[in-house]
């Protein structure tokens, strides 16, 4: 990770921001999720694979902030991976880690069951019956999973460009009525993109918290092309020095901002 994405992850890490972010993606600024509702988890997954020969490959794998929500009797997972260049399998690699963490909470479900029924055995209490399926699947019948929800925070200069969706990575030839054949039967996983670029439109985040901080993310944007071309051997050194000047003072505000929580 970046010393870019460091810092964004630090500042939509504060709770409120989180769910500013979240409200205003999913619910068009009406205040739904309440920061008071959110708890920080760990980000870190892990799942076992094994091989044809019985050898297990450990894979782990990071997100940049995970925090669950508590709606009602609901309990929902908000991801966020904060993004300052383009992915261009970005579809895939929210697949794998969406799919892991479903791994980790059947595995852990699962291992839950396994230490009550050894409870109940050393107290001599009845066991709960499990069936052949269940037992194959490590997983009941009436399990069920903690869904995920997660948004792809772009803040690069550059217009996304890449794919949104698992389709758009596909290769499919032939005639129209082949292709849509195909896509019936062709699982799609779609990303849910947040183009920092695009926030400047006011339909997309509605909420006052959240207007602060992405008139800095914005200006940080024009620094960064500010940089390309002040840096250049045709400035002289007072103008770089300007420049980093003003750099120094917007990273103050944004510290300022994460610390106070404005």
């Amino acid at each position: 990770m970046g010393k870019a994405d460091v810092n964004v992850n630090i500042w939509l890490n504060e709770k409120k921001r989180f769910a500013d972010l979240f409200n205003g993606v999913l619910y068009k600024g009406k205040q739904v999720i309440r920061p008071e509702e959110l708890e920080e988890i760990s980000p870190v997954a892990s799942v076992s694979i094994k091989n044809r020969v019985g050898k297990t490959r450990n894979m782990k794998k990071y997100r940049d902030i995970v925090m669950r929500w508590k709606n009602n009797a609901t309990f929902v997972l908000l991801a966020n991976e904060s993004q300052d260049k383009i992915h261009y399998a970005m579809p895939q690699k929210v697949m794998l880690y969406d799919g892991m963490d479903y791994e980790e909470q059947i595995r852990n479900l699962w291992k839950q069951r396994m230490e009550c029924q050894k409870q109940a055995r050393r107290i001599g209490k009845p066991l709960e019956h499990l069936t052949a399926a269940e037992y194959l699947s490590r997983f009941r019948k009436n399990d069920r999973l903690i869904p995920i929800i997660s948004l792809v925070f772009y803040y690069g200069s550059d217009p996304w460009d890449g794919p949104q969706d698992l389709y758009d990575m596909f290769r499919l030839e032939g005639s129209e009525e082949e292709k849509v054949v195909l896509e019936k039967y062709l699982p799609n996983y779609k990303i849910n993109l947040v183009d920092v670029l695009l926030l400047i439109e006011p339909v997309v985040m509605n909420t006052s918290y959240f207007m602060i901080g992405r008139v800095f993310l914005l200006i940080a944007l024009v620094l960064n092309y500010l940089a390309h071309y002040f840096c250049h051997d045709n400035y002289n050194a007072f103008e770089r020095h300007v420049l980093i000047s003003t750099m120094v003072i917007i990273a103050l505000l944004l510290i300022y901002l994460t610390i106070t929580g404005k």
